[in-house]
């Protein structure tokens, strides 16, 4: 037998390389063409080339069928079905990016590595090895050679198809190949491949004519083949029972189908079983029926309403070449319907329409139309119901352009009303007028029904919807948000450069991502605009490229606040005010070093930055100061250094018989600062504390020893001992021996006054101390003091109706934060939701890692806030807030580089120590800190000198 016989290596080597040519090759080809063009897409493609239209490259009709072209039973080809000369031709004329370095149809070189040369070498080894091979052999030298070249092609290939995230393995097939064993019925069936089985047959009939299909086998008579027939439907293969009556007359060789009909239509193939795994099949013959009754054409349903009636309109066209029209009949959910019924009215069937009077619930359902003839019927339905709506487009749009809601519109009949609404909060929804200019363009039509939203701001920023009614009843559509983004220009900080007599002033202006372009910069000096054009080259530059100003000969009539204000759609942002003056110095430092020697730092605020900084001294009897030599050995360490020139005086006896000062000029002007000679007095009494101190400080010690007395004596006894551990884990306490000695809680207290831990106007600790030793009508109290002397504690305000409380994290001190800094948040978080000032409330001051600021917002901005974008987090980090909390919900503002520099619990990897907890009075007002330490001995009396003009200034 056969299937006994041993294949010699030139057969197996023939075997092996018609399975890659028929079962492999192809299917790069397939992956290649998928990822360039959508198969729902391919039948357009063809359209729109001409090449594969008309001329040698044209589709053929077979091909035209497969690509499902002019086809009314294929709705999307199969690329898998294609073969290989099908899927060449189509990459080679629709994908243009593809073409190989030698141009198409023509063989590669082997430097020739493109995507499109590797698909030229699949059409040459297909042509010139396989398809037109005469020889059932190859040696294994051509095998070798035509293997490595074809692995070589589908390693790229490979590389190339996954890449675009296809997943078929052809590398691990070849590698399949290599290893299988194949036997000499395989082998048959790869001799019979090219042209095993060619079936023919008719591809256009007239219904109740006889199809004949004959299959032309070319095998080896003295192998015995089975034969069978197979019906190829879209999903599934059905074979072909020829001893059924349909069939009668068929056998191996022909397919008979009588009196053919609709059904009958479609793809007939021919199969050959070699064995139960390899079978070989015929070529596809598709067959068309024409003339089944009834044959109509244009037919369709229509579906109107006026005045309480619903019309079903019905229109179809008899072709001429089926049998006349004899009945039509109606069904409403596959029940006929009585067209005599009052209910239907009284137009005749020859209107081509019925109607449905004062329809309502129970009229609801599938209404369809049978149009029929004697050889058979065609029908077409339509479904009465509520309208669906929904709503297609996308719901992010920049701020200032345009926004249109497209919609999707069904169900008969179609809408006879529309309306539009929107909302804040997606619940309270209000109507929209159309036809206002906002909403200009906006249609209405069910069959093309929008809404168009101009030049939209943040105020469009809500909920919409559409509701749409028919004669059964109202639809509302789905909700959607508006998201507008975009946001102010964004600047960096601001620098003055000089440049000879002129000076430089720059800030750069950017955008964030999805923000409007910029439309204007200016800068204002004084807050008034400056005009560039009208000053005779006085001002240059400043446009929306390169917004620095350049102001020419600068002097003292420059002098001045300069800013620069960038403008878009969403509004306009301000730089910081670049101040323009005369120097400023200021004695940053005094020091006596051990060898007698006095040193004066000071430091030079300038901007412009100084041209000129020089140390002079005067001798008693002299009127005139002299430039002192920074070189001498007398003054050595002396610097004329900007910004922190540095005085050194070698002997301390030589200020009681020179005066010394410091000359800054700059373009505006200069400024002269003079070094007195009665330093040591004035340390001296700077050192010592005076009843004048006390009076400054307002006496304020004598209330709050009053409290901390009070407290004290009323503080429970048995609770002392936790007191102490509480102050000693909590409190920074330098003198531990005192707290150690405290025999009482008054003890206590006033170790943590004189540690200022408590102050006159701080209570923060005290507070706290009093909340966790269960203290609380001693709280109370506490809290009663700081109310009346307008102390910092902490509270937190519940909000009104239609408010909300948000708690936003200051990283930072409390002492350190002003009623400015309160403002500037305030500010912020109205600019993010679009809102008065007046509209965001500061509602308390609460404990945490450093301190919450609670404001309280109103409810229909709350959604906006939570909302924002990174740009407005940004605002915030700059304002030290690092999260905010809405109940149980937290809003993260960190950048992610900074989330990565965080420990487990959300703090700062830092070995810093935590800033201490503040808090702030009801009044929303921030109290005094604390009496600061300070050094005195490094500060000394000076005279200012401004243009000629000297004031006396303490350091």
């Amino acid at each position: 037998m056969m299937s006994l016989t041993t294949l010699s290596p030139k057969q197996l080597n023939f075997a092996r390389f018609s399975i890659l040519c028929v079962d492999i090759i192809k299917l790069p080809l397939v992956d290649i063409l998928d990822i360039f063009i959508d198969p729902n897409k391919l039948k357009n493609n063809i359209k729109e080339c001409n090449s594969l239209q008309t001329g040698d490259h044209k589709l053929n009709q077979d091909q035209r069928t497969k690509c499902c072209f002019n086809s009314y039973t294929c709705r999307y080809p199969k690329y898998n079905s294609f073969d290989v000369t099908l899927l060449y031709k189509l990459i080679r004329h629709l994908c243009p990016s593809l073409e190989p370095t030698n141009k198409w149809g023509n063989k590669p070189t082997r430097t020739d590595l493109s995507i499109g040369d590797d698909i030229e070498r699949i059409r040459e080894l297909r042509n010139a090895y396989f398809a037109h091979i005469e020889s059932a052999e190859i040696s294994n030298d051509d095998f070798d050679e035509l293997w490595k070249d074809a692995k070589s092609m589908i390693h790229r290939l490979q590389l190339f198809t996954t890449s675009k995230g296809r997943k078929t393995n052809y590398i691990q097939m070849i590698l399949d190949i290599e290893k299988k064993a194949l036997t000499f019925n395989e082998y048959i069936s790869c001799t019979q491949l090219p042209r095993a089985i060619h079936l023919c047959g008719p591809t256009r009939l007239h219904c109740g004519a006889t199809a004949f299909f004959e299959a032309n086998i070319k095998l080896e008579q003295d192998v015995h083949l089975s034969v069978s027939w197979e019906k190829v439907g879209r999903l599934v293969r059905t074979q072909i029972n020829i001893d059924d009556k349909k069939y009668w007359g068929s056998n191996d060789t022909r397919l008979i189908i009588n009196n053919v009909c609709k059904e009958d239509e479609g793809r007939y193939q021919a199969v050959i079983s070699l064995n139960q795994d390899v079978k070989i099949f015929s070529n596809e013959v598709h067959l068309h029926l024409t003339g089944e009754p009834p044959c109509l054409e244009e037919f369709e349903l229509k579906v109107t309403s006026q005045n309480e009636e619903i019309f079903l309109h019905y229109v179809f066209k008899d072709l001429g070449y089926s049998t006349n029209v004899e009945k039509i009949r109606w069904t409403k959910n596959s029940l006929t319907l009585d067209l005599s019924n009052n209910k239907y009215g009284e137009r005749k069937l020859t209107e081509n329409c019925i109607t449905i009077t004062s329809p309502g619930e129970k009229d609801k359902g599938e209404y369809t139309c049978i149009v029929s003839n004697a050889a058979g019927s065609v029908s077409k339905s339509v479904k009465l119901d509520i309208p669906s709506v929904q709503i297609l487009s996308t719901t992010k749009v920049v701020f200032g352009s345009d926004a249109k809601f497209d919609c999707l519109v069904s169900g008969y009949p179609l809408p006879n009303k529309v309306k539009w609404q929107n909302s804040l909060d997606g619940t309270t929804f209000n109507p929209i007028d159309v036809y206002k200019d906002k909403y200009f363009g906006s249609s209405t039509d069910p069959c093309s029904l929008f809404l168009l939203v101009r030049n939209a701001t943040l105020t469009d920023q809500q909920y919409y919807r559409v509701i749409v009614w028919n004669v059964f009843g109202k639809c509302t559509s789905n909700t959607v948000f508006l998201q507008v983004t975009g946001d102010r220009p964004n600047m960096s900080e601001g620098t003055c450069t000089l440049q000879g007599h002129a000076v430089k002033l720059r800030c750069d202006v950017f955008l964030y991502d999805e923000s409007p372009a910029l439309t204007d910069v200016y800068w204002t000096r004084g807050g008034i605009k400056l005009d560039i054009a009208t000053q005779g080259g006085k001002y240059l530059g400043v446009n929306l490229t390169d917004p620095s100003l350049t102001i020419n000969n600068v002097n003292y009539n420059d002098a001045g606040n300069y800013q620069l204000v960038a403008l878009n759609a969403v509004g306009e942002t301000r730089s910081e005010v670049i101040i323009l003056g005369v120097p400023e110095v200021l004695l940053e430092k005094y020091d006596k070093k051990e060898d007698g020697s006095v040193w004066f730092t000071l430091t030079i605020k300038s901007v412009p930055v100084p041209h000129a900084v020089q140390w002079c001294m005067m001798g008693n009897n002299s009127e005139t100061f002299e430039p002192i030599n920074v070189n001498a050995a007398e003054y050595k360490g002396t610097s004329n250094t900007f910004p922190h020139p540095v005085l050194v005086i070698k002997h301390v006896e030589k200020m009681e018989n020179y005066s010394f000062e410091i000359e800054v000029k700059n373009l505006i002007g200069k400024v002269k600062k003079k070094i007195q000679d009665d330093i040591s007095e004035d340390i001296l009494k700077r050192k010592q504390g005076t009843l004048g101190k006390f009076h400054t400080n307002g006496g304020s010690r004598i209330p709050i020893s009053k409290l901390l007395k009070k407290l004290g004596d009323e503080f429970p006894s048995d609770k002392v001992k936790p007191l102490k551990d509480l102050i000693q884990v909590s409190c920074n306490i330098k003198e531990v021996k005192e707290l150690d000695k405290a025999k009482n809680a008054k003890d206590c207290f006033m170790v943590l006054l004189k540690e200022e831990m408590i102050t006159t106007s701080n209570v923060i600790a005290m507070q706290f101390l009093l909340q966790e030793t269960n203290c609380e009508e001693l709280e109370r109290k506490c809290v009663e003091y700081a109310k009346k002397q307008n102390a910092i504690y902490y509270y937190e305000k519940p909000p009104e109706n239609g408010w909300r409380n948000i708690r936003f994290h200051v990283d930072a001190n409390l002492h350190h934060f002003s009623t400015e800094d309160e403002t500037k948040i305030r500010e912020t978080v109205a600019n993010i939701v679009d809102c008065s000032i007046e509209e965001v409330r500061v509602h308390g001051y609460l404990r945490s890692t450093s301190f919450f600021v609670v404001l309280a917002i109103k409810e229909i901005y709350i959604e906006r806030l939570l909302a924002m974008t990174q740009h407005d987090k940004d605002k915030l980090r700059k304002l030290k807030i690092d999260y905010i909390q809405d109940g149980f919900k937290t809003i993260q503002l960190q950048q992610r580089t900074e989330v990565e520099d965080q420990d487990k619990f959300g703090h700062p990897k830092s070995s810093l120590e935590s800033p201490k907890e503040e808090g702030i009075t009801d009044k929303g007002q921030n109290k005094p800190d604390p009496v600061e330490k300070k050094d005195v001995s490094k500060k000394a009396n000076v005279t200012l000198e401004v243009q000629g003009v000297s004031v006396e200034k303490l350091n």
